[in-house]
């Protein structure tokens, strides 16, 4: 799994130098799409708070999540000075169990973490790698609605 985030990271830090010179960079969230879709529960944290305020599992549920978020219509951009975190979205996934593991489960880690903001931004953690997006309206008031 270590040699996918490597190769993951790698992909997105490559795109961000060969689209470095263009004045509008437009990446390709098929990738982010199919990184946070392995995810299997989305844990809701609150900045305000240390406590899980909602945990969304179910293939259905997270599917229908990340359709309200509107991947295809992120913008890369830097978050305004101004914004104030509201919360963080964990992406978690239960490790793949080796053959040669005892028991049942390895436990759970997280593919990703999304940092939502009180303006239409958030802030993408992936791979070791930190990539703010500029989001549509709609997106940003779903996302309020967990905060």
């Amino acid at each position: 799994m270590k040699m996918k985030q490597t190769i993951l990271a790698l992909v997105l830090f490559a795109s961000v130098l060969l689209c470095g010179c263009s004045t509008e960079f437009t990446p390709d969230s098929s990738e982010y799409f199919d990184a946070i879709s392995k995810a299997q529960a989305i844990i809701v944290l609150p900045s305000d708070t240390s406590e899980v305020r909602e945990t969304i599992t179910g293939e259905k549920e997270i599917k229908n999540f990340m359709t309200a978020l509107k991947p295809e219509r992120w913008e890369l951009q830097g978050i305004p000075a101004a914004a104030r975190k509201t919360g963080l979205l964990r992406f978690v996934q239960e490790e793949t169990r080796k053959l040669w593991q005892p028991g049942n489960s390895t436990g759970m880690y997280d593919v990703c973490s999304i940092t939502v903001y009180d303006v239409p931004y958030i802030e993408l953690e992936i791979a070791g790698t930190e990539l703010p997006f500029k989001i549509s309206r709609e997106s940003s008031d779903y996302l309020k609605k967990y905060f």
